[in-house]
């Protein structure tokens, strides 16, 4: 096997990894590929103050975009939502990332938010701000009259799922603002989104992005203006290897697609992760500027950095952003709290008191006939908490009706499968997040529950392993994954490490 051969397999060797970064960070300052963009870094023709709404597609609203030459469609989180909404069902846990990037002698905002509404669905929501310093106004004879500023707004709401287990899908309505000096105007528009992430079907992933589908359309002097369709995707290939792992975008980006005078750029991004991105490098390249960066995390905080080397000089772009969703110690307490009640609960259904004492023998069949409607209905609807307070008061009347008994034996399963559903889905999240040890406890709980929950077993087989391999503890991951192939031969993602980590053993007894 060839030294190349690997630097991939096994998640890059140590020479793997000085080349690597070396090549990441040279090749954007060299002149290489500059023939691919003839003419595109030189602005050809006169100067214009751009396309209508064009500063939406020009900018990222993230750092990590940014330091990636401004690609988004094959990117997932928050921030990667402005441009491919679709890539909010990647998110894992909520997501709240704050960018800011200076502008010549303005300055870019943007705030993000992606929130997890149920298992692989998401809203997203965003603001974008353009703004300039002050500029001279002057009248039509050139006398100057003081001076202005210029601001471009966007709001947004975004919708993204996970479609057939195989691509997400998004859309998103945005309304935008623009003033200058005493005038403003605003509109509303529509984008959709197809993202097939690297990963679901092999190391190869695909995205597209129409923005302006229903476009914008704002009046601000005397001509109304529409912003163009903009038409933008790409494939993108990604490697994990068991401590790092190599993201490639490459993307092409269309403004008015099919009119004579409709322009289209590329844009070019690749990443390399270490440890569960702890520690991200970063390069970009695309017909205004070469870029670079990094981003680190720690917990629940990324920080992300980028550069960009542009004719107009050097521009610095920061950002952060909070992954929420972690269970808090006291949320973590009220959760075992639960499951131990649970079981109590369940002691009591198997050993019944058959006592009835004759006084509480008083309560009219036709009224104690509703209770029981409204009792089920409380259980269909899943307002548990209300069923077992109504519960308790039936129960107080009449302790030993078999069909009370039977209610309340359906209501504890009810609340068992809950609590199975809500730690399991934590599972999930923390798994697909990368926090392999969170994902321990939830899976555990599981499992103390349901004993023969396949999903849960493969899954806490899975993030133990990771966690083996996090540490360097190979023999000891093989045998997890040996069990995880014993569950389910067709796991692609076992096998994968199975192999990876039969790699590392070898290398390690070389």
């Amino acid at each position: 096997m060839t030294e190349g051969l690997r630097i991939w397999d096994l998640g890059f060797g140590g020479k793997g990894r000085v080349i690597f970064i070396l090549v990441l960070f040279l090749i954007p300052k060299s002149h290489i590929l500059n023939p691919l963009f003839a003419g595109s870094f030189n602005r050809v023709g006169p100067a214009n103050a751009g396309r209508p709404g064009e500063w939406l597609s020009l900018f990222s609203a993230g750092a990590r975009e940014a330091a990636l030459g401004h690609v988004a469609t094959g990117l997932s989180g928050a921030a990667a939502g402005h441009g491919n909404p679709a890539g909010l069902t990647a998110s894992g846990l909520g997501q709240a990332t704050l960018f800011v990037a200076p502008v010549l002698s303005g300055q870019f905002q943007a705030l993000s938010l992606s929130h997890p509404v149920a298992p692989r669905r998401y809203l997203g929501f965003g603001i974008l701000s353009l703004s300039s310093g002050e500029a001279e106004q002057t009248d039509s004879l050139g006398q100057t009259r003081g001076s202005f500023k210029s601001q471009d707004l966007a709001f947004s709401v975004s919708y993204a799922e996970r479609v057939a287990g195989t691509f997400n899908a998004g859309a998103t309505l945005k309304t935008v603002k623009q003033s200058v000096a005493q005038r403003s105007a605003s509109s509303y528009g529509a984008d959709v989104d197809l993202q097939v992430p690297p990963g679901t079907l092999g190391p190869l992933g695909f995205g597209l992005s129409v923005a302006n589908l229903w476009a914008p359309k704002m009046t601000l002097d005397r001509e109304a203006e529409k912003f163009p369709l903009v038409v933008r995707g790409g494939p993108s290939y990604y490697k994990e290897g068991l401590i790092s792992s190599f993201l490639l975008i490459v993307e092409a980006l269309s403004i008015d697609p099919g009119d004579e005078n409709s322009v289209l750029r590329w844009n070019f991004g690749a990443e390399f992760c270490f440890s569960s991105r702890i520690f991200c490098a970063r390069s970009g390249l695309n017909a205004r500027e070469v870029t670079m960066g990094f981003g680190l995390k720690n917990g629940p905080i990324s920080f992300d950095y980028a550069s960009a080397f542009h004719a107009l000089g050097l521009f610095h772009r920061v950002g952060i952003t909070l992954h929420y969703g972690y269970l808090s110690t006291r949320a973590q307490k009220k959760m075992e709290a639960e499951w131990r009640e649970l079981y109590a609960q369940e002691k009591k259904i198997r050993n019944p008191s058959v006592q009835e004492p004759a006084s509480l023998k008083n309560m009219e069949e036709k009224e104690f006939s509703i209770y029981l409607n409204e009792l089920e209905a409380l259980i269909k609807s899943g307002r548990l908490d209300r069923a077992d307070t109504l519960l308790d008061k039936m129960m107080s009347f009449r302790p030993s009706d078999s069909r009370l008994t039977v209610i309340k034996t359906r209501l504890h399963e009810r609340r068992k499968q809950a609590v199975i559903e809500r730690d399991l889905i934590n599972g999930r999240t923390f798994y697909a997040a990368g926090l392999y040890e969170k994902a321990l406890g939830p899976l555990q709980r599981v499992l103390a529950m349901e004993p023969g929950h396949i999903e849960a077993k493969v899954l806490l087989l899975l993030s133990q392993a990771r966690v083996d391999i996090e540490n360097r503890n190979y023999a000891a991951a093989q045998q997890k994954l040996q069990s995880v192939v014993e569950i389910n031969p067709a796991n692609e993602e076992a096998v994968r490490l199975f192999r990876q980590t039969d790699k590392a053993l070898k290398k390690k007894g070389e």
